[in-house]
């Protein structure tokens, strides 16, 4: 499943020419006068309609500071258009869920260079370009990648406002931004509503496709947890019946999904079965199904890396973070290049 010329140019949306002397991929967009956008944001509706929809962001302070930025522009009379810095991620931790993308993350952000999106964990790539409004009970803006973007216009502007020098006496702006969501890369709302993967028993195009597209030299930060260890701590985080824990119950619950993934197996491909499981309205027992997909940590590495060269990503085990963060952040930094 390797990445052709029809397969890039199935995709449509390309990231503008990005300014030279920025580390992460920025570029410089106008905005019209009066510009009220973030208002009507696709995350900001959509988190208004269920506030339980990335509780823990503040939006409306966020919003706040971006809406300012731009008015104190539009004020200036200098300018003659307002405008904003604009940054796609330079890097990605797309999975996998329970395995420490959040302590890293936290670990990340006391880094200088780094600056975090006002949300973590934007969910884009794998649900809300695909599903975003599966109740249909609020009418809600069209998914875009602008909406994505507005989440990283706050880490664009600390980017811009972050310079050093060259050895040249030149501006440079070393800093970074990234993507936390640690279901990127293996639970998607369902493939077969992505374009070209129509009446597929097996998705052709992942969101890696679409990433590729945009921005080929991204690069991605993986962290692998025991698997077993990770079923069960998903299990307990998302699969419970009633918010409770019961070992009996967390027992016939993984022996009736491995038995259902076994009767698969037996006929089709593991990629088949792994994929045809992750759709919901296929998968009656989906919470409990998910604890073990998320682990089948093989299945979907192998989709990214047919797509992105090798050397984009760097595997981490979390026992081994979590042993030893120092050295693991070490590593980090070196794989992404921070403090050149």
């Amino acid at each position: 499943m390797s990445v052709t010329e029809d397969d890039i140019e199935n995709f449509s949306v390309v990231l503008p020419p990005t300014i030279f002397n920025f580390k992460n991929p920025c570029w410089m967009e106008k905005v019209p006068e009066h510009f009220s956008y973030y208002s009507h944001n696709l995350y900001y509706e959509y988190h208004k309609a269920d506030p339980t929809f990335l509780a823990d962001v503040n939006w409306d302070d966020g919003y706040a500071k971006l809406q300012k930025m731009i008015a104190a522009r539009q004020s200036n009379e200098s300018e003659q258009q307002p405008w904003r810095l604009r940054c796609f991620p330079y890097f990605f931790l797309p999975g996998f869920t329970k395995c420490g993308t959040t302590d890293l993350f936290a670990a990340l952000s006391r880094l200088p260079d780094f600056f975090g999106a006002l949300a973590k964990e934007p969910e884009f790539w794998n649900y809300i370009r695909i599903a975003h409004n599966p109740s249909n009970e609020v009418r809600l803006p069209e998914p875009t990648l602008a909406s994505y973007l507005d989440l990283f216009d706050l880490a664009a502007e600390n980017i811009r406002q972050y310079v050093k020098k060259t050895e040249n006496g030149t501006d440079y702006h070393p800093g970074i931004t990234g993507d936390f969501d640690p279901q990127t890369i293996w639970r998607i709302a369902d493939w077969r509503q992505m374009k070209g993967n129509e009446n597929k028993t097996e998705p052709r195009y992942m969101s890696s496709h679409h990433l590729y597209r945009l921005s080929p030299q991204t690069k991605f930060i993986i962290l692998l947890r025991n698997p077993v260890e990770r079923t069960f701590s998903h299990y307990k985080h998302f699969g419970v019946k009633g918010n409770y824990f019961k070992p009996e119950l967390f027992h016939q619950d993984i022996k009736e999904a491995l038995h259902t993934l076994d009767l698969c197996f037996g006929k089709h491909t593991i990629r088949y079965c792994v994929y045809q499981a992750l759709i919901p309205d296929i998968n009656q027992n989906l919470p409990v199904m998910r604890s073990i997909l998320g682990s089948l940590y093989h299945v979907f590495i192998e989709d990214w890396i047919t797509v992105f060269p090798r050397e984009q990503f760097l595997f981490i085990k979390s026992e081994d973070y979590f042993q030893n963060r120092t050295a693991i952040i070490q590593k980090i930094v070196k794989f992404l290049e921070m403090g050149k």
